[in-house]
């Protein structure tokens, strides 16, 4: 069954995501702050199959069902913005916790940032990422607003470089990203052609089934633990991002009527999407516009969650199951799992940052970046059959092209009639300068955002 075509070397995978309840809070602000990180490293062992659809996924899985006797089988790979996706379905998914101490990474970033090659400024592209164009693309995102097409949306700037990189290069900048830019739902792929640095701080989707935790898994006579299909109600959370200010700018999260009115539009988005694949009533708001405080920056953020309906499941022929992956409940969908292509066909992107309505928005992204977005704004992740899983969002990232040589981050922020054209620019460095500072790189000396502001409409 397993194919000889590609390595597992040559496809690095690896997802850290913070175990729930590591965050340190504080009630009276519900402010959250990532010290010494409990984490989750996912890695993946034991390469099936590579799959560029998930439909292709889903016809693999229902004629080669002994798959699922795997209790650790599961997928893992990215989707870019634009829906290319490379998931490879591995035979064996680990979770492997560790303590991140700050002090320690902040030690190894220090050692870091004194071997990193600092990079020449004029390798950098700054064509498109200059104060006056980005101000324009406002303005005309603003009309279509006026003109009732949308009523907001995400508009990114893109900046890229050409840099050699070794693999060994790029796991130490990956390192480093981390340190400088500590996230929940950081992310390396690294692949043959390219390579995606992720630091970002956004949930996509969680997929798990209810009450996980207290059934965990379910050993047989012989001790061998397995999982049983579709026996309980299975659960998706999204936990978008809308708002961001500066640590010294908290209060700004609280007053900002444009902040939050932005970010309920999002949450209304989310909750549509998500009614799409639930049972009816099940779509909740448990959290709702909290400011939760990163290394470098505040971010409003809420969850919204609900229970998958019986129309998002794929159904398996349960002929070739052994019996420890049966379930003993009088469920006739023993032998079925959350079907992923019905869940992203329903979700994907993300509503925080697309827009609403998502697929005009959509379109006026297009119109108005003129640029594929790629790996930026899509998902990295990993979902096993039998424990469920989670997918990020894609921002705050690199993306490396060994074939070009080619080093790229996208910054956005979301558009509205309120927005100011000259705060939201701000935003954007904002964003870009914790990454950057990764680099050993003076962003202010990287881009033109000192340019005069002058109306470009």
């Amino acid at each position: 069954m397993h194919q000889s075509e590609f390595a597992l070397k040559d496809h690095n995978f690896l997802l850290e995501t913070l175990v729930e309840g590591s965050l340190t809070e504080h009630s009276s602000s519900k402010q959250h702050c990532l010290e010494n990180r409990l984490i989750n490293q996912i890695k993946c062992f034991k390469p099936i199959r590579k799959f560029f659809s998930l439909s292709g996924l889903n016809s693999f899985l229902k004629e080669n069902p002994e798959i699922l006797e795997h209790p650790h089988a599961g997928i893992a790979g990215y989707i870019c913005y634009e829906g290319d996706m490379e998931f490879i379905l591995y035979e064996e998914i680990k979770k492997i916790s560790n303590v991140n101490i700050n002090s320690e990474i902040n030690t190894e970033s220090e050692i870091y940032k004194q071997s990193l090659k600092k990079i020449p400024q004029n390798h950098f592209t700054v064509k498109s990422f200059n104060r006056n164009e980005y101000i324009r693309k406002i303005q005309e995102c603003q009309k279509y607003i006026e003109e009732g097409d949308i009523y907001q949306a995400n508009i990114s700037e893109k900046i890229s470089w050409s840099e050699e990189l070794s693999n060994d290069d790029i796991e130490k900048l990956y390192e480093n990203l981390k340190a400088e830019n500590p996230a929940p739902y950081s992310a390396l792929i690294n692949y043959s052609n390219y390579a995606i640095l992720s630091s970002s701080p956004e949930s996509f989707l969680k997929i798990y089934p209810k009450n996980h935790k207290d059934k965990e898994n379910v050993e047989d006579k012989n001790g061998e633990i397995g999982v049983p299909l579709h026996a309980y109600d299975w659960v998706i959370e999204s936990n978008p991002i809308k708002g961001t200010a500066d640590l010294t700018k908290k209060n700004e999260l609280l007053i900002s009527e444009k902040e939050k009115a932005e970010h309920i539009m999002i949450i209304d988005l989310i909750r549509n999407d998500l009614s799409r694949i639930s049972k009816t009533s099940s779509v909740k708001v448990s959290e709702f516009m909290e400011i939760k405080k990163f290394k470098n920056l505040f971010h409003l953020v809420s969850k919204v969650s609900s229970i998958l309906n019986e129309d998002s499941f794929l159904e398996i022929s349960s002929k070739n199951i052994s019996s420890k992956l049966k379930t003993t409940n009088k469920s006739p969908n023993f032998s079925s799992i959350p079907d992923l292509e019905k869940i992203f066909s329903a979700t994907f992107p993300g509503g925080s940052i697309t827009g609403t309505p998502k697929i005009r928005a959509m379109e006026i992204i297009k119109e108005l970046e003129g640029i594929k977005r790629g790996p930026y704004t899509g998902s990295i992740g990993y979902f096993k059959f039998h424990e469920g899983g989670e997918f990020n969002i894609i921002i705050r990232s690199l993306v490396y092209d060994k074939n070009k040589q080619e080093l790229s981050f996208h910054s956005g922020a979301g558009i509205t009639s309120g927005s100011n054209p000259e705060d939201e620019f701000k935003e954007i460095e904002l964003k870009a300068e914790k990454v950057y500072e990764s680099l050993g790189s003076n962003l202010f000396q990287i881009y033109s955002s000192k340019e005069p502001y002058s109306d470009c409409i």
